[in-house]
């Protein structure tokens, strides 16, 4: 539409309209003249189809609104709450809880409350492990804990904490340095003491145990529980002494590996370790710090602390100075699919004092092993070769979920 169009379409919409809408124009404020071909801005509006009113000021458009601001990444949650339950030959029912937190504060540092509880341990520990302090992999390991350990004829009870500095030193290694204090107290079974009193010099005194400890890891399995490839090797040295705290003098060494290889359609498990613990102390090592058979976890058949030293009145435990260890196991998988292998082992291990007292036990037997989705099982029959020589059935089991 042209502009003279345009005009004269508008004049008549207000000749049409003169009747009903009242005059605006004051009579000494004529209204202004159009010229020939001049659009006024309310004629044009209303060409447009705007309804705006003669007279009327025309509204500004408001300003478009800002942009959304992008909302925050959203960090995947990190928290954990795990409860778990087990059983062991030695333990008997196994029950464990954990509350973690494996990035406090999105830091990447973390913090966990643990609670485990059997017929042999309890053990409530708070850990915060400060983690990449250096950008290199170094990590600060601090804990708090209150631990009671039932050993043959008497129960270890400890309070303390420590901090471990853990370095990477190559792809699999590991190179860490610590020190622990705690408060030990050892309490003899009422059976133990009922028998008579121990006629030996080693005496279960308590006291503050505070130790140095350093050591390296070198790891290239393929899991921690019932591995089927790689190599662990480690070794560490502890030293506690009354310069940095302790009541009692000692040092201990611990060295350890294992080696885990497929052989045609076997996969060949070895293992071993070895341990010392020595004390200038007149009284020697305290009974709380010698060295006592774990039970099935090292020889299969044996009960805990049945190799070793004992008096001879009680048949208490003595613990010794010296233990090693030694494993050879031949796993067949049956059904790869599930986990499923059959297993054939020997154990030995043993136990001796200072002045050579002390005794070795072996083991041979079979087992059926299943890596199941919550967590590995194993059933083993044992044959102690020695002694009464009965068969043991082992029975083990137990993870978090």
């Amino acid at each position: 539409m042209s502009a003279t169009q345009t005009i004269g379409s508008a004049s008549l919409v207000v000749l049409l309209l003169g009747s009903s809408v009242p005059a605006r124009a004051e009579p000494d404020d004529p209204e202004p003249v159009q010229r020939a071909g001049e659009v006024r801005e309310q004629d044009a509006a209303r060409a447009e189809g705007a309804t705006q009113a003669p007279g009327e000021v025309a509204p500004q458009p408001d300003p478009p609104p800002p942009p959304p601001a992008p909302s925050p990444a959203k960090r995947p949650p990190t928290g954990r709450f795990e409860i778990g339950a087990g059983y062991s030959t030695d333990d008997q029912f196994i029950a464990q809880a954990q509350v973690a937190q494996d990035s406090l504060f999105g830091s990447g540092h973390r913090l966990a409350l643990t609670a485990r509880v059997s017929a042999r341990e309890q053990l409530f520990r708070l850990g915060y492990d400060a983690r990449n302090l250096d950008g290199n992999g170094l990590t600060l390991r601090t804990e708090l804990y209150s631990k009671r350990d039932q050993l043959p004829g008497f129960a270890r009870t400890a309070v303390g904490g420590g901090a471990t500095l853990v370095q990477p030193v190559g792809a699999n290694t590991q190179a860490f340095f610590g020190y622990r204090v705690e408060e030990v107290a050892t309490t003899l079974d009422a059976a133990t003491v009922a028998r008579g009193d121990v006629s030996t010099p080693i005496s279960p005194r308590d006291g503050r145990i505070a130790a140095l400890r350093a050591g390296v890891v070198y790891s290239t399995l393929d899991q921690p529980f019932l591995p089927t490839s790689g190599t662990l090797i480690g070794a560490s040295f502890e030293m506690a002494d009354p310069r940095w705290g302790s009541e009692i003098r000692m040092t201990r060494f611990d060295g350890w590996g294992s080696v885990h290889r497929p052989f045609g359609p076997f996969t060949v498990h070895l293992g071993g370790s070895v341990s010392t613990v020595d004390s200038r102390d007149p009284g020697g090592v305290p009974l709380s710090e010698r060295l006592h058979l774990d039970g099935s976890s090292v020889v299969r058949g044996f009960a805990p602390g049945s190799i070793g030293p004992h008096d001879p009145r009680t048949g208490l435990s003595l613990g010794g100075n010296l233990e090693y260890t030694a494993r050879g196991e031949l796993e067949l998988p049956l059904i790869r699919r599930l986990g499923i292998s059959a297993v054939g082992f020997v154990d030995h291990a043993g136990i001796y004092d200072a002045g050579g007292a002390g005794s070795s036990g072996t083991s041979v037997g079979v087992g059926l092993i299943w890596r199941s989705p919550i967590g590995p099982l194993r059933f083993d029959w044992a044959i102690p070769l020695g002694g009464d020589g009965k068969p043991h059935f082992g029975f083990g089991f137990g993870t978090s979920f």
